[in-house]
């Protein structure tokens, strides 16, 4: 028999409540892992909204009874998303944990640089070009990445940036880059003058 498909959802809480949920999963009987705790919660809270709406109207219309259908079909995504979070962590934690500190230093589409853009040229290392050009030349300044902060760098939304933050490879970062992106919505990219951009929704 095949294995179920499972989609993945990204759920960011506090470490405080991170700590609260894998508490009660170590003290309970019922649940083993902390996905599970989040899908049985998630499906109670459901359970919940349906059982009190239905006995405040008895005669649900049926526009409300394809909705309801419509959420429990989303209900399920959400399990099989979860379901796959653990089989990602279980097959490779490494590239686990570096996705996790990618969405981290992500910008926001809005946060993204216009026009500035990193580029790896082998003879001289990781650049950044500002937006502005020089005042002797006209040409575009090129300043040593190490010059540049860590949230400017990461601004531009490229990969060799995100490489450069994070002190890996721009193999590795592309692998986590695009288990985020396959991973969830909350991850775009675009392509301006050629360049992708990597951004997360707010």
């Amino acid at each position: 028999m095949p294995l179920m498909q499972m989609a993945r959802v990204n759920v960011s809480v506090e470490d405080e409540q991170k700590n609260r949920w894998e508490e009660h999963v170590e003290d309970s009987p019922e649940y083993t892992t902390l996905s599970q705790l989040v899908r049985s919660a998630i499906e109670a809270e459901i359970a919940d909204e349906a059982g009190s709406q239905s006995l405040e109207d008895p005669g649900m219309n049926q526009d409300f009874l394809e909705q309801f259908g419509e959420l429990k079909s989303e209900i399920r995504d959400v399990k099989d998303r979860l379901g796959r979070v653990e089989e990602n962590v279980k097959q490779n934690p490494e590239l686990e944990e570096l996705a996790s500190e990618v969405f981290d230093i992500l910008p926001t589409k809005d946060d993204l640089t216009p026009e500035a853009t990193v580029w790896f040229a082998p003879s001289e290392g990781l650049l950044y070009a500002p937006a502005g050009k020089s005042a002797l030349t006209g040409e575009q300044e090129q300043v040593p990445a190490e010059d540049v902060s860590d949230d400017e760098l990461s601004s531009t939304g490229q990969i060799e940036a995100f490489a450069h933050v994070l002190g890996e490879s721009s193999h590795k970062m592309q692998e986590a880059v695009e288990k985020l992106t396959g991973d969830t919505a909350m991850v775009r990219s675009e392509t301006v003058d050629g360049e992708v951009r990597y951004y997360r929704r707010k």
